[in-house]
């Protein structure tokens, strides 16, 4: 050992001269031998080269073979239901009508015959009389019958609250009818008319009493329009000079049902 440093202290300027030599040889020998971008997969020994060797092109550009498909995962919890939508428009009704009506919807017709008395139903009609005293009325008075009893009703037209008149309970056309039977007197004339509502005088009756002791009777009707819930009443007027008696039905010297107010329901006005 001591023999090589003595040896390194005398001739360490010529081995660092040959160090030199050497080393430049070796650069020069490298530096002609390979050429920029000349080495290939031939010099480059299998699995030598890591990822820090490779450009960023080169790694996106490597895909490895795809990979089996794994198997479907658990599903999801489900999302609230969303908001209910709007109602559709209903479809329009098409084809042939049956039944009672004839053509075809749209428009299809009540068919010819096919209104027969047991598909009426509720057709307003109502009769009342007095059926329990006379009425008196007085002389140069105009007077509203009273009455107190149905014979039938089959839309309650009548009210005993207001005890004079029937109400139409639709509207469209009536068949009025009234009749009324005086005491015996000879004296003055009789009216009887119907009234709606306060209006004008309906089929107004005027006559001189009977003579020969015989009682009075009149008769009226007409056929009107009245609106819905329209009153029709029969008003009284007699001029013999002193009271007079309204027969009712059971009174001795009364022979017909009076006195009488009917209103029959015929159509549409």
């Amino acid at each position: 050992m001591k023999k090589l440093r003595t040896y390194v202290r005398r001739h360490h300027l010529a081995l660092l001269a040959l160090f030199f030599a050497l080393g430049g040889t070796s650069y020069a020998a490298s530096s002609a031998l390979l050429a920029k971008n000349s080495v290939g997969s031939a010099q480059v020994i299998n699995g030598s080269l890591q990822k820090a060797d490779l450009n960023k092109n080169t790694i996106t550009a490597l895909h490895g073979a795809r990979g089996a498909r794994g198997p479907q995962g658990v599903p999801g919890t489900p999302g609230a239901p969303g908001a209910k939508g709007d109602k559709g428009d209903p479809g329009a009704a098409i084809g042939a009508a049956g039944g009672d009506l004839a053509g075809s919807f749209p428009n299809p017709q009540i068919g010819s015959g096919k209104v027969t008395p047991d598909k009426i139903s509720g057709i307003p009609a109502a009769r009342i009389t007095r059926g329990s005293s006379n009425q008196t009325i007085p002389n140069g008075n105009l007077t509203y019958v009273q009455f107190d009893s149905e014979a039938f009703d089959t839309a309650n037209l009548f009210d005993p609250v207001s005890p004079q008149s029937l109400k139409a309970p639709i509207a469209g056309l009536y068949l009025l009818s009234g009749s009324v039977r005086w005491a015996a007197n000879a004296n003055g004339t009789r009216f009887a008319a119907f009234r709606s509502a306060g209006g004008p005088y309906i089929a107004p009756d005027w006559r001189n009493a009977a003579t020969g002791g015989a009682s009075t009777d009149q008769e009226i009707s007409s056929l009107v329009a009245l609106q819905a819930n329209q009153t029709v009443s029969i008003q009284l007027y007699q001029t013999s000079g002193t009271p007079l008696d309204l027969l009712w039905r059971g009174d001795p010297d009364s022979s017909a049902e009076a006195p009488v107010l009917t209103m029959h329901w015929v159509g549409p006005a």
